[in-house]
């Protein structure tokens, strides 16, 4: 499958961070890179042949209309803002989608879906992205420990918890299974609008959260999942985990 190579490019590290917790969710794409220097930018367009970048409008160093101007159009963009009023200038310089922040989950998949429609990505991006389905009783496969093939429905699992070199999943009834295999690849397979990434060790079904700590970080979830614990919420992933919930509540 061919995958879109993509930069992000923005002067606060929370708004890049959350960026990359989003991209991470779509398979397709691939983040080659995360800046707050417009000027490494250029260079890697070129270098890594990068067809999508997330540019920031306002920037210290160079704003990001200028850099759009010195793209040249080499790439899609994907303006990013706190403020709505550089719709004409964007306008004018054609970009794939004027983001404004906060903005949600749904709202960054449609900026996306635009440009893959620009990339001649779209008949992808309506198949599998933009309208992606959830079926509970699909099929996951996976390498147990043993080298056996194991199928678990989408719809059972609870949660995936990393542990050395193995991914533990724990699913329906308090069942657990030890499997191969890294988080960010499962990531990439499951279907992003119901599963999140909470940590460097943790996946969650999101319909399986039946509380959310602010001040302590951490998720609780439902009794029918026999988590003893809380999970704990990483670093990195906590802005996206509190757009999560503050989306939900609007």
């Amino acid at each position: 499958m061919k995958r879109i190579k993509c930069i992000v490019i923005d002067d606060e590290a929370a708004a890049r961070n959350r960026l990359k917790g989003m991209i991470s969710n779509i398979p397709v794409l691939d983040l080659v890179l995360t800046t707050d220097d417009p000027l490494k930018v250029l260079d890697k367009v070129e270098d890594y042949k990068v067809e999508l970048v997330f540019v920031d409008v306002e920037m210290p160093t160079m704003d990001g209309l200028e850099l759009i101007r010195k793209l040249e159009g080499r790439a899609q963009v994907i303006c990013c803002s706190g403020h709505s009023q550089f719709g004409d200038a964007l306008y004018e310089l054609d970009v794939s989608y004027y983001l404004v922040k906060p903005f949600t989950r749904e709202r960054f998949e449609a900026a996306v879906a635009r440009a893959f429609e620009r990339l001649d990505f779209g008949e992808w991006a309506a198949r599998n992205f933009v309208k992606q389905k959830y079926n509970p009783a699909e099929p996951f496969i996976f390498n147990d420990t043993n080298r056996n093939m194991v199928l678990i429905e989408i719809g059972e699992i609870d949660y995936f918890q990393a542990d050395d070199h193995t991914i533990n999943i724990y699913h329906h009834g308090g069942k657990e299974t030890a499997v191969t295999g890294t988080l960010t690849d499962f990531a990439k397979r499951l279907p992003s609008a119901h599963f999140m990434r909470v940590g460097k060790s943790f996946i969650v079904a999101l319909n399986r959260i039946w509380r959310y700590n602010i001040r302590e970080h951490t998720l609780t979830l439902k009794e029918l999942c026999r988590c003893k614990n809380d999970i704990p919420i990483g670093k990195i992933y906590r802005e996206q985990v509190r757009c999560y919930f503050s989306q939900q509540v609007k």
